[in-house]
């Protein structure tokens, strides 16, 4: 096993354990549209991502990738829920993930955000 591959193996229970706290917050917010697990794993990637570039001094990894996820969780019911549009740059990596895998938007809800952590 190359040094690639071991790092590659390392990081499935992380994604794993990522795209489980997706769905349970998702479900838990009242979440009903249908994301793939495709979809799920790629905004779960892309927090894990992030949780690496940001980590806040003394802050713990589980802390702060539950920070990233939760702030996919409500970019998710957001764009799923409102036809809000999203011209900020900020949202721009996540809405290519929403697009890409054609994450469906629906029109005129006012869902509101869950509270935060």
């Amino acid at each position: 096993m190359n040094r690639s591959s071991a790092a590659e193996g390392s990081a499935i229970p992380k994604l794993t354990a990522a795209v489980r706290y997706l769905e349970e917050q998702l479900t838990a917010s009242g979440v009903e549209i249908l994301a793939s697990k495709e979809c799920l794993k790629d905004f779960a990637r892309d927090a894990i991502d992030a949780t690496d570039r940001t980590r806040r001094q003394g802050e713990s990894y589980i802390t702060c990738v539950c920070r990233h996820l939760d702030a996919r969780v409500r970019f998710i019911i957001l764009w799923t829920s409102t036809d809000e549009a999203f011209d900020q740059a900020v949202w721009r990596d996540l809405i290519g993930i929403a697009r890409k895998h054609a994450l469906l938007r629906s029109r005129g809800s006012q869902r509101k955000f869950p509270a935060e952590r």
